[in-house]
Parts: structure tokens; sequence; C-alpha cells
């Protein structure tokens, strides 16, 4: 991590957003199975609408600013 200080709306924005993203889900999840959605296609569309955000938030802002950018290793790699 680095060792500078995060101005507040970006450590909020990047420190916020995954328990937010899961904490959406689960509110999204619960209240629509208690409201009486069905389970088949409500819970798959949910999980996946999440995980896309997911994706998304970890392209944009990684854990470590150095995954961000390729490393100059081959896309495939083989061990011989």
């Amino acid at each position: 991590m680095n060792t500078r200080e995060l101005p507040l709306i970006d450590a909020a924005v990047r420190y916020g957003s995954y328990p937010l993203v899961v904490g959406a889900t689960a509110v999204v999840l619960f209240g629509g199975l208690a409201a009486g959605w069905p389970y088949f296609p409500t819970v798959p569309l949910i999980v996946a609408a999440a995980l896309a955000i997911v994706a998304l938030l970890e392209r944009k802002l990684p854990f470590h600013a150095a995954w961000k950018w390729d490393q100059g290793s081959p896309r495939f790699q083989c061990n011989k």
C-alpha cells in the first residue's frame, strides 16, 4: 500500500465500496426472497450483477496500484 495518505473521499470509495456491494447484495437477495420473488432468476441474476460490479471495481481500484499495469510477462507461460 502506498504510504501517502488518501483523501477522505478516495479512502471512503476504496475501502467502503466492497462492503457496500456485499451489503446491498444481501439486502436485495433477502428482501426480494422475503417479498416472494422466485428463487431461480433472482439469486443468479443478483449474484452475477454483484460479481460484475466487483470485477469492475477491482479493475478500477486494485488493492495494490502495481496490479493495474502489465508487468511485461507473457500472456501464457509454460514450464518446460
